[in-house]
């Protein structure tokens, strides 16, 4: 059992949160569309057949099977997939390398210098049928999107080996997750049970009111992880959260943390998006 400090963490003014701490705290433009007539009028007169067209589509396929480049990824674009799969702050923080096409798919991995060990993500792309299947591996859990089955046999052989590998580098080996292409959410908490912020993501907590209760008041919110409020304060480790006033400053809850209702509220509604 912890035992609550007597140490208040005081917010602005602004703020109408008190925080309760068990460990440490730190401080284009527009393009107008064109009518048919003027497109008619303006198209150019050397358009090359479509045979021709497909013919040089499929010398630029050969070519990214031999050597992939930046031409490459723009022709198969593979940046706007990645942020479908993975919503576009996530994507942008990727940091696979270079990749090596065998066969007709494409593989690519990388990591974070200092923390290759814990932390690195790779993906496999299929020049055939344009599938795009992304891991993810943070700590303790490898999670992977765009898998069709969400099992072990529907992940691409190139990108089982590099799962594979990290596992066989840490023990306990991390967990195999699934998810699938990724949307914003609302969630809705209930007291009683812990919740967990997934890899790749955070909740964003707004709007909550004080609750009047008779007798000692209990938290509204048990929190064990990395909390941002508002733009001031990030706060690190297990604390306990209460209402006073009117919740003006958000609580933005980040990846890995878990999150408990307090007896003083049955539900809590929380928005997840992609990780900022």
């Amino acid at each position: 059992m912890f035992t609550r400090t007597t140490r208040q963490l005081l917010l602005s003014a602004t703020s109408v949160i008190s925080l309760f701490l068990y460990a440490g705290c730190k401080s284009k433009p527009p393009v107008q569309n064109a009518t048919p007539q003027t497109s008619a009028s303006t198209a150019p007169s050397n358009v090359p057949p479509a045979a021709l067209r497909a013919a040089v589509g499929a010398d630029l396929a050969a070519k990214c099977t031999q050597n992939w480049d930046a031409v490459c990824t723009a022709k198969y674009q593979i940046k706007e997939r990645l942020n479908t799969l993975l919503g576009a702050p996530v994507a942008a923080s990727l940091v696979a390398g270079d990749g090596a096409v065998t066969g007709n798919l494409l593989m690519a991995s990388g990591c974070q210098p200092h923390v290759c060990p814990w932390a690195g993500d790779a993906f496999v792309f299929d020049l055939n049928t344009s599938t795009l299947v992304v891991a993810i591996h943070e700590s303790d859990t490898i999670t992977v999107y765009g898998s069709e089955l969400n099992s072990v046999e529907s992940i691409p052989k190139p990108l089982l080996a590099w799962i594979q590998d990290r596992q066989s580098g840490m023990t306990p080996p991390p967990k195999i997750g699934f998810a699938a292409s990724y949307k914003p959410r609302e969630l809705e908490l209930v007291a009683g049970q812990e919740y967990k912020v997934p890899p790749q993501r955070q909740w964003k907590i707004d709007g909550l009111l004080p609750q009047k209760m008779e007798g000692p008041v209990d938290a509204d919110l048990y929190m064990d992880g990395e909390v941002f409020v508002g733009d001031s304060y990030e706060v690190h480790g297990k604390f306990d959260l209460n209402i006073e006033q009117k919740q003006k400053e958000s609580l933005i809850v980040r990846a890995g943390s878990t999150v408990r209702v307090g007896d003083s509220r049955e539900t809590v509604k929380v928005k997840e998006t992609a990780r900022q």
